[in-house]
């Protein structure tokens, strides 16, 4: 799948496969945003994924 020049949007994204899902989009576009109700979640799952790349 050609993901270049793609946005990527992901509810959802702070754990689970919502973050599955997020780590393995990075891996083809830089342009992934992830949401989640859990605002600590998401910003620990954020930092993390920021730090993979």
């Amino acid at each position: 799948m050609n993901l270049k020049n793609k946005n990527i949007v992901i509810t959802g994204g702070s754990g689970g496969l919502g973050k599955a899902l997020a780590l393995e989009f990075l891996k083809k576009t830089p342009n992934v945003l992830i949401s989640d109700i859990n605002k600590k979640e998401l910003k620990k799952t954020a930092n993390e994924l920021c730090c993979s790349f």
